[in-house]
């Protein structure tokens, strides 16, 4: 009984999103008022917080109507907290109608308007979101391979074995560039490297995380696209081969090695010539992933610019008593940090990870203008996701 409660339950979570999500498909404009608390007399970073909250607001009140969240806490996650994961970061443009102090905090009102359609289906959308991560540079490297199998006839049995017959085709690197650049991403050309680097077998840097963003920084590459694809004839019949395609990639942040998206694909395409047939599966394997791997990319490139992103800051001439201090003071004197992770203190350099509400240039424009217990900060580096200071 308990389990086809559970059952129906999430199948009304399910009705209900497609409705009120389908309900507010067009872009619609929404005035709402966002609050945030001032630290320390840093009005900026309330001001931020407050058009954010404002933001959140109008996202929920295009949905038209909010679910408490007493609602439902059990076995899933709230259905409001499931709409908003849907629908955020769909806010096209908004304007600052007003905004003044009240009582310790910043009262900002915004009209936004909102759009509620599915990002991957709004070719300008995608175009903003791009914009907005400051258009990352994305560079492939690929390891693909094209294997005929051969069959022999031998006393009493057939025994196959492969043949490889070409390596490096470049079919499924040309088909996932040319479907991302479609959609306004931007690429660097791997060739490139020729003088640069060795690159003796692609095979190598399947699982070689270090080597690939060692290779990607070469060409000043923010995301590096990389995995193999290998295509496999499995024969004939009846004058018909078949070309069977397996392809795996992932995406990675080269200046912190984070993966933010991973996904692999299938085709297989029958053609009277084997060759073609192992090719044109390759194609259509590249086609299905390039989807996949936009689609997570987007997702994730969306959550970082409506919400936060995290951002490494490594920071050298530090001990871990300024450490301990520095977690408390990034969070409330230094504008968009809503979170401090602290990763490791060694030989007065330490690293941490924040969660914050803009970009990595926000955070070291910021980080230049302060001081930290009297030590002026230094920015020596900045990367789209990485930020080194020194304490001075």
């Amino acid at each position: 009984m308990g389990k086809r409660l559970f059952v129906h339950s999430v199948f009304l979570v399910g009705v209900l999103l497609i409705l009120v999500i389908g309900a507010f498909a067009q872009s619609k404009e929404i005035r709402t008022k966002g609050y945030g608390t001032i630290y320390g007399n840093n009005k900026a970073a309330a001001r931020d917080k407050a058009i954010e909250d404002a933001q959140r607001k109008a996202v929920e009140q295009a949905m038209g109507t909010m679910i408490s969240s007493e609602s439902v806490t059990k076995n899933f996650q709230l259905i409001s907290d499931r709409i908003l994961s849907l629908s955020s970061g769909y806010i096209e443009r908004y304007r600052v109608i007003s905004e003044r102090e009240i009582n310790g905090e910043v009262e900002v009102e915004i009209a936004a308007i909102v759009g509620m359609s599915k990002l991957n289906d709004s070719l300008q959308a995608i175009k903003n979101l791009i914009r907005r991560m400051d258009r990352p540079r994305i560079m492939v490297l690929i390891a693909e391979q094209s294997i005929r199998e051969e069959r022999q006839e031998f006393a009493e049995k057939n025994r196959g074995y492969a043949v490889l017959s070409s390596t490096s085709l470049g079919v499924t690197e040309n088909v996932l560039i040319e479907f991302f650049r479609a959609k306004g991403f931007d690429f660097v050309d791997r060739q490139a490297l020729a003088g640069q680097i060795e690159i003796a077998d692609p095979l190598t840097l399947v699982n070689d995380r270090e080597r690939v963003k060692q290779i990607a920084n070469l060409t000043d590459a923010q995301v590096v696209i990389f995995g193999q694809a290998q295509a496999r004839n499995t024969g004939e019949v009846q004058g018909i081969y078949s070309g069977q395609a397996n392809i795996s990639l992932r995406a990675l942040k080269t200046d912190t090695g984070e993966i933010i998206a991973a996904t692999n694909a299938h085709a297989a395409v029958p053609f009277v010539d084997p060759s073609t047939a192992n090719i044109r599966a390759l194609s259509e394997a590249a086609r299905k992933i390039s989807q996949k791997l936009m689609d997570q990319i987007l997702s994730k490139w969306q959550s970082e610019s409506s919400g936060s992103r995290s951002i490494c800051l490594v920071i050298k001439g530090v001990r871990y008593a300024d450490v301990k201090k520095l977690r408390t003071w990034l969070t409330k004197y230094v504008r968009g940090v809503k979170s401090v992770h602290q990763r490791y203190v060694k030989d007065g350099i330490a690293e941490l990870d924040l969660d914050i509400q803009g970009s990595a240039q926000n955070l070291a424009d910021e980080l230049s203008e302060k001081n930290f217990q009297s030590k002026t900060i230094e920015v020596l580096d900045l990367s789209p996701n990485k930020v080194s200071i020194e304490l001075r």
